[in-house]
This record gives structure tokens, C-alpha cells and sequence, in this order.
């Protein structure tokens, strides 16, 4: 049972890490556009 809540943890926190990645992605290209 212990191992199913740790899973479930990680899994969260990927996505939330997957998450910022595609945000701070996103706010770069937008900024790459708005300058060239």
C-alpha cells in the first residue's frame, strides 16, 4: 500500500516538473518571437 502511495507521488511530481518545463518552454519562445 505503501509503495502505491509513493507511485502516485512520483507521478505527480513528474508531471508538475513536465509541466514547468513546457511553461518556461513556452514563455521562452513567445519572448524569442516578440523580439525578432
Amino acid at each position: 500500500m505503501l509503495s502505491l502511495v509513493l507511485l502516485v507521488h512520483l507521478y505527480c511530481v513528474a508531471i508538475l516538473l513536465i509541466l514547468c518545463f513546457l511553461s518556461i518552454g513556452a514563455f521562452q519562445i513567445s519572448k524569442s518571437l516578440i523580439w525578432h
